[in-house]
């Protein structure tokens, strides 16, 4: 019924026309039976196959036939087109493996997948069949499905011979050859009968018997073999498209898992380096610190020495001011003994005066000896002077301080020779009365 709706949209409407209309039908029920129904993009439902239904497909078509199967080239178209709608998966067929091809050839490798896949063909062809009544091998045409095994005189299957119903207890084994049987027999045992057979060749014996052993483990099964394996394969497409989200998620989890390590890293690395720059201005900081420790102990034994040379220097200054203090206290007991000795040298020259005027009064006849006395007496003066004026120098070195020794003793000697000038003087002027008399 579908396809009489839609026959017209997918048979006229083509671009690229090789297939005939009935080899359209039979790939549009392959595709309704492999196909999805789900909703577009507006909420409308729709038929579709997946890429890898239609690898399944489009593989066993190409080698249907005859050609080679090129996966990789598959592989890189279904990559840009994950889902073919039907129109889609008819112009892939046509544009792509069905240039070159004779019709015959397009009918017989379509008819082979409407048989695998709608009609639920296990494996046909030709077999001899050994009829039990007569003995003799008559060649048949056998069509496996799961659930019985149908043999017909021709291959166009129009007249049905025989039929053997298949159940899970149903067995197929090879039969040995004897001296006087050979081919490449084999058996089908049923529940009511065996049925012997023959091969064309070996390889064929034993891909029939494993098709009635596939056939034999199926028949306990309503659905068909074709629908139980693209259940099969489906289920194995969401168990894996399950499993590639999981790992999706997973490398999703690990990726931010990564992330976050990342992250964790990276703050881990800012918090060691805004460590370390807190240790190295720590570390400045106590180094500059111990700079100005040392420079504090330095500054302090700088100022231990400086107090300690300043307590030398002012004991020193203290002990040269005490000096200072005895010389300035005996400067000033000689000057008071120099006083006083020039007061009594001033008393004595004043009585000597007195005398000598006295005796100048008596002695005036006496010139030549008065003119020496006199020269004397001015010689006498003029030492005098000299020692005022040593006396003068003397006071004013004691004020500045220095040398104030040797001026004590130049002065001390001055004054000595003039005290013994004027005693010998005095002396002299005592001896010339007595001379006189």
């Amino acid at each position: 019924m579908c396809w009489h709706v839609c026959k017209k949209k997918f048979i006229v409407k083509r671009e690229f026309v090789t297939l005939p209309a009935h080899c359209v039908m039979q790939l549009f029920r392959v595709f309704c039976l492999l196909g999805e129904l789900r909703e577009n993009e507006k909420g409308c439902p729709e038929v579709i196959m997946v890429s890898e239904e239609v690898e399944e497909v489009t593989s066993t078509f190409v080698r249907a036939l005859g050609k080679e199967w090129d996966a990789g080239d598959f592989h890189h178209f279904t990559s840009l087109m994950p889902t073919f709608h039907f129109q889609s998966f008819l112009a892939f067929l046509e544009s792509r493996y069905t240039v070159g091809t004779e019709p015959c050839g397009l009918l017989e490798a379509t008819s082979e997948l409407y048989d695998m896949y709608v009609e639920d063909i296990l494996r046909k062809g030709f077999l001899k069949k050994k009829m039990s009544s007569l003995g003799l091998w008559f060649e048949m045409y056998f069509v496996l499905r799961p659930h019985h095994l149908v043999y017909y005189n021709s291959k166009d299957r129009t007249r049905k011979s025989g039929e053997i119903r298949i159940s899970p207890r149903t067995r197929s084994e090879p039969v040995a050859d004897t001296a006087t049987s050979r081919g490449h027999r084999f058996v089908v045992t049923t529940d009511d009968k065996v049925v012997e057979l023959s091969a064309s060749d070996y390889k064929s014996k034993l891909l029939w018997i494993a098709a009635i052993q596939l056939a034999t483990q199926h028949s306990i099964s309503n659905r068909t073999y074709q629908r139980h394996l693209a259940s099969k394969r489906k289920s194995e497409r969401l168990s894996a498209e399950t499993h590639r989200k999981q790992r999706e998620e997973e490398r999703v989890q690990q990726l931010q898992l990564l992330e976050k390590e990342k992250a964790a890293r990276r703050d881990a690395e800012e918090n060691l380096r805004e460590e370390h720059r807190r240790r190295q201005e720590l570390e400045a900081a106590q180094q500059e610190l111990e700079n100005k420790l040392a420079e504090e102990r330095q500054a302090k034994r700088d100022e231990e020495i400086v107090r300690t040379l300043q307590s030398r220097l002012l004991a020193e200054e203290w002990e040269k001011r005490e000096q200072l203090e005895k010389e300035k206290e005996e400067q000033l007991r000689c000057l008071e003994e120099e006083r006083q000795r020039r007061e009594e040298l001033e008393r004595i020259r004043r009585q000597k005066d007195r005398e000598l005027n006295s005796i100048a009064r008596t002695l005036s006849c006496l010139k030549s000896e008065k003119i020496v006395l006199t020269s004397k007496l001015q010689d006498t003066e003029k030492m005098l002077t000299v020692a005022e004026t040593a006396s003068k120098t003397l006071e004013r070195r004691l004020k500045s301080k220095k040398n104030a020794p040797v001026m004590k003793r130049a002065v001390s000697a001055d004054l000595t020779n003039a005290h013994d000038f004027l005693n010998w003087e005095v002396d002299t002027q005592c001896e010339l009365p007595e001379k006189e008399s």
